[in-house]
């Protein structure tokens, strides 16, 4: 089902990008789909791997979920932000006020308090 909605959009994204055009958009709209690909500007490779990544992590989070009860899928669910968070910091190097760290804190003790 996942599979068919992101070929779905992929197709539509297609279909736009043939019709408007896109950034750096080089490709005539009577080429054929490889020969679109391989002449555009857009990095495919890279928005591909990214893409793929993404199709991958929410297959296995949703496979991992099926697993658990309810409130506790909520729960995993609503606090994703926090991990996200902290990696931005850890690993990307990202700077946020306090307002933020605030936030993320709140909603997350929001929600296991709730459970």
């Amino acid at each position: 089902m996942m599979v068919a909605e992101r070929g779905a959009n992929a197709l539509v994204a297609l279909f736009f990008l043939l019709i408007f055009g896109g950034s750096n958009f080089k490709v005539s709209r009577k080429f054929l789909l490889t020969r679109f690909l391989t002449s555009c500007q857009i990095p495919i490779k890279e928005i591909s791997v990214s893409g793929a990544s993404q199709m991958l992590a929410m297959a296995a989070s949703n496979e991992a979920l099926r697993y658990v009860s309810y409130p506790t899928q909520v729960l995993g669910k609503s606090c994703k932000m926090v991990p996200v968070f902290l990696m931005g910091i850890l690993i990307g190097g990202k700077k946020y006020g306090w307002s933020m760290y605030l936030q993320v804190s709140k909603t997350a003790l929001r929600f296991v308090r709730i459970m």
